[in-house]
């Protein structure tokens, strides 16, 4: 347990991006699935997205989107994303907290000490 917490500080601390490492390429995907995608405006945060002959309702203000990934999965869907870079938004702000990289590494800034082997007698 001790050298399993100690690999996973150090694996956190040498992460540069502000998420961690499977959200990061999580949106990487999304954006690419999202690059042939329409957005139009209906409000200040609120798009339609079309795509693949589907339309989507985004609503980042409430992190929404018609598809149901971004509210289940806190992370914004191909969609979102598609919607955020239409209105020059940064996507950042709409993934959740817990998928920072500063609450990955709060996770592990506690040492965790080794129990010691009973001696026998």
């Amino acid at each position: 347990m001790t050298r399993w917490f100690y690999e996973s500080r150090e694996l956190s601390a040498k992460q540069k991006d502000p998420l961690i490492v499977e959200v990061e390429n999580k949106i990487s995907r999304r954006i690419e699935k999202g690059k042939f995608m329409n957005g139009y405006p209906m409000s200040r945060s609120m798009l339609q997205v079309k795509g693949n002959g589907v339309d989507y309702i985004v609503d980042l203000e409430r992190r929404t989107c018609s598809c149901g990934k971004f509210s289940i999965q806190k992370i914004p869907c191909r969609h979102a994303i598609k919607a955020a870079f239409d209105i020059g938004r940064d996507l950042y702000p709409y993934v959740d907290d817990v998928y920072t990289t500063t609450a990955w590494r709060s996770q592990y800034e506690d040492t965790i000490n080794p129990i010691g082997v009973p001696e026998e007698e």
